[in-house]
């Protein structure tokens, strides 16, 4: 009879897997340090006060988020539960950057109680967003990343005009282990072992947790009082390895996974096993990271994300069971309105685009009127930013009409799917690797990263993958572009500005050769759509009625796709990747009772343009003579519609 720490002869691989991740990393750390010969007190600090705290943070820390990870996901039985999905990272991350900016004094006593506040906000936020489905993975998932992007788009938003004075949070946040001394590792370390001690003694009612709430009412646990507790622990510890290392994504549910993959089953072997797989992931990445043969040190948390992201996806893949099953999210609809509707949403998009055109400020910071102020300024300075927000307005809502439809999920939309994040990573990618690129040049790898993402996404599609699949698949994809853009942001390159400005959805460099061109595609596309509006209508119904009728699905699903991933790159060239048009412009049309794939795209196609052609007026002018991005006001504005539409899902 074996202990439950080696229930099976399979467990054996995690103490193997623990002992040459650590021998590995350290190998690889000790390869390159100078001996200390004689009297050499340079190299003797720089061993004791940053090589070794940097090896032994990589350990500690490692095993918080792991241990954090694991007890999120036994609590939610949900295996995509961990501090990135929930928001934990996201909302630490806002309240470090407004206490640097607004508040230091708050930072004297330290990073972690600031830290906590916005994680416990952030998790709060989610458990509020989820109520009694909290569940089902599709939509915690779908919750958790709701919270994040709208914490980064108020981050943006304080960022935006403090980019050299918050450069060390960009370092910070892609992930940077670099220490100068014990202090950090101490605190993360008692964080820890309390933690760690107070979730042993819950292991009993944290096993009992898989069977329901109902089993532990049964058995006498305290259903509230035991989620309360384990909720507070698993936050304690995410917002602990936050505030004094970063972000380092994916560990959190990476090393759970790997250690029920290799036979830990029950809780006190996750227990003991997630924390040291953790321990040892983090300790070898980083260490390998430190012996990159490159001009300057990527991140290590940058580097967990690229590695990470994929081998998570697949992993994840292999498993044939989720607590809580799969479901789709249905948005509840309006009453059908008819084509008044549309007639009167593009009425209302005429005439939002005639006000934000010529009501604003003038050159002084006053108020005026088209025929109070100089031509020149509206035909200058607002005709190409509004003709920019109009066209891409409505090409991202045609593309979240399309893959709404295409995948049979209501809040598939190309941020959510990771689209929009591909058409980013593939701007940055050229500047990368092609760094004498012009920025106009540079901005089309934004059609080649969306047109890549949406044909994973068509084969997914094809085989029958189910949606959590799917938003798994963006989750990845987004968190790996988060990370390459604060790597490359916290590099000095002197392009930075421009990408920040691009990456929140500024539209202050906007042409109106550039805009009448998004004007044009936005026109084609719609036609294209419109066009496809059938075979569209079709999809939904599954293979089989389309089969039925004589379509054939393949190609069908080909085109739509092409044209999804055409209309986001087209708006996320124009404004980036930072909006919610694409989720919420298609509901608002469905809820005002569109009827049918060709009512719905040009409904959706006027409210999404009206609504980013608002965020831009308000940009333009709430702060004047400063300017908020239209992206980040956009994403603020639709962030609380889109939770609130969650809420009320189902």
């Amino acid at each position: 009879m074996g202990v439950p720490y080696f229930p099976n002869r399979r467990s054996m691989a995690n103490p193997a897997i623990v002992f040459l991740g650590i021998t590995t990393g350290t190998m690889l750390l000790t390869t390159g340090l100078s001996p200390v010969v004689g009297d050499v007190p340079a190299e003797t600090l720089r061993i004791a006060y940053s090589v070794l705290p940097r090896a032994a943070i990589s350990l500690v820390a490692g095993a918080v988020l792991a241990l954090s990870g694991m007890l999120y996901q036994q609590l939610l039985r949900n295996p995509l539960a961990e501090p990135a999905t929930l928001g934990v990272t996201a909302g630490s991350h806002l309240a470090l950057v407004g206490a640097s900016l607004f508040l230091p004094v708050l930072l004297d006593g330290g990073r972690l109680w600031v830290a906590g506040i916005g994680g416990i906000a952030a998790t709060g936020t989610v458990a509020l967003v989820v109520g009694r489905r909290q569940l089902e993975p599709v939509t915690l998932i779908v919750a958790g990343m709701l919270i994040s992007l709208f914490c980064s788009g108020l981050t943006s938003a304080l960022t935006i005009f403090n980019h050299e004075y918050l450069s060390d949070i960009y370092v910070w946040q892609s992930g940077n282990l670099r220490q100068m001394g014990w202090h950090n590792t101490a605190i993360l370390l008692t964080v820890l072992s309390g933690c760690w001690f107070f979730a042993w003694l819950l292991r009993r009612p944290l096993a009992a947790a898989a069977l329901g709430d109902e089993i532990l009412s049964v058995i006498g646990v305290n259903v509230f009082l035991l989620r309360t507790t384990v909720l507070f622990l698993a936050t304690l510890l995410g917002v602990a390895a936050v505030s004094t290392v970063g972000v380092i994504a994916f560990l959190g549910f990476l090393a759970p996974a790997l250690a029920r993959l290799c036979g830990a089953r029950t809780v006190p072997a996750l227990l003991l096993w997630a924390p040291l797989q953790g321990a040892a992931l983090l300790f070898l990445a980083d260490a390998a990271v430190q012996r990159l043969p490159l001009g300057g040190e990527v991140p290590t948390g940058t580097a967990l994300a690229i590695i990470g992201a994929p081998f998570l996806t697949l992993l994840l893949w292999r498993r044939s069971g989720f607590a809580g099953r799969p479901t789709q999210l249905t948005i509840p609809s309006g009453r059908r309105a008819g084509w008044p509707l549309t007639a009167g949403s593009i009425a209302f998009a005429a005439i939002t685009l005639l006000a934000v055109t010529l009501i604003g400020r003038s050159t002084d910071g006053s108020y005026g009127l088209g025929g109070a102020i100089d031509p020149g300024v509206i035909w200058q300075m607002r005709t190409p930013r509004t003709m920019a927000v109009l066209a891409a307005g409505s090409v991202l809502a045609i593309g979240g009409v399309i893959l709404q439809r295409a995948t049979g999920n209501d809040m598939a939309s190309p941020e959510i799917l990771g689209i929009s994040s591909a058409a980013a990573l593939g701007v940055l990618c050229m500047l990368l690797f092609f760094p004498e690129l012009p920025w106009n040049v540079a901005q089309y790898g934004a059609a080649i990263g969306a047109c890549l993402a949406s044909a994973v996404i068509m084969g997914m599609c094809l085989y029958g993958v189910e949606p959590l699949r799917l938003l798994l698949s963006g989750m990845a994809l987004t968190i790996i572009c988060s990370g390459l853009m604060a790597f490359f942001l916290a590099g000095g390159d002197p392009r930075a500005s421009v990408i920040i400005s691009w990456l929140s959805g500024s539209t202050y460099n906007a042409t109106v050769a550039g805009a009448a061109a998004g004007l044009a595609t936005s026109f084609v596309l719609m036609v294209l759509a419109l066009g496809l509006s059938r075979i569209i209508g079709v999809l939904p119904l599954g293979d089989a009625v389309a089969n039925g009728i004589g379509m054939p699905v393949a190609r069908s699903r080909m085109l739509v796709f092409l044209l999804a991933a055409m209309a986001t790159a087209c708006g996320t060239m124009l404004i980036g990747p930072l909006t919610f048009i694409g989720l919420v412009a298609p509901h608002l049309a469905r809820r005002l009772g569109s009827s049918g794939p060709r009512q719905e795209f040009l409904v959706a196609a006027a409210l999404g343009a009206t609504t980013l052609m608002l965020a831009d007026w308000i940009g333009r002018n709430i702060i004047h003579p400063w300017q908020l991005p239209a992206g980040i006001v956009a994403a603020i504005i639709s962030g609380p519609f889109v939770l609130l539409l969650l809420r009320r899902a189902g």
